[in-house]
């Protein structure tokens, strides 16, 4: 038995190392020199970087919109969050426009016009907040949104709403006092949903 351990141990530790890329199995507060700068969201995709004493550094790549920069997301097109800056509602942990924590590496423009900035950011966290498989955690968001939300109403496949659709619809059943959820299982249940919408390949 003590030998089917140790192999299992070598093994996952193996994975760990040969992966590049993770996802960030719980939310996360972030903090720079003792400041705290913002929240990385769960099931956040990064690059692993470097691992040393249950601690890993990670690179976070996403968009920030040129006059909104507190929120990393997915993409132009999908409003999938990665990390918001906020430390406490439409109270930006920067001061001024430019938000000093991110590297900007690309522009683009999106269909409408609007100018996006491609940025990466470096980030400490736990290594043991790191999965390279996430299918753990989407079953585990799964069944919390079909424990959730079958109790008012027949559930909707993830498929049948878009994923920038997604959030508002969970966040209406909220305000409607139809549900209550604790941050982390309410982020779970949305970025599980965004990442099999309709328009998510």
């Amino acid at each position: 038995m003590k030998n089917k351990i140790l192999i299992l141990t070598i093994m996952s530790s193996f994975a760990f190392a040969e992966s590049n890329i993770g996802f960030l199995n719980n939310s996360k507060q972030i903090t720079l020199n003792g400041k705290m700068i913002g929240d990385v969201s769960v099931l956040t995709p990064v690059e692993i970087l470097k691992t040393e004493n249950e601690k890993t550094d990670v690179l976070l790549t996403g968009y920030i919109q040129e006059y909104y920069q507190a929120k990393i997301v997915k993409s132009p097109q999908i409003d999938e969050e990665y990390m918001n800056f906020e430390i406490k509602e439409d109270i930006n942990s920067y001061d001024g426009d430019v938000n000093p924590y991110v590297k900007v590496v690309d522009k683009v423009e999106d269909d409408y016009g609007e100018i996006w900035f491609k940025t990466q950011i470096k980030l400490t966290v736990p290594t043991s907040y790191i999965d390279i498989d996430p299918s753990m955690i989407y079953n585990q968001a799964k069944g919390l949104y079909e424990q959730t939300c079958s109790a008012c109403h027949l559930l909707h496949e993830p498929n049948q709403y878009t994923a920038n659709q997604w959030p508002s619809n969970i966040d209406s059943m909220i305000g409607l006092g139809f549900v209550a959820l604790e941050d982390l299982d309410k982020n779970m249940i949305i970025k599980y949903l965004q990442h099999n919408a309709k328009d998510v390949k």
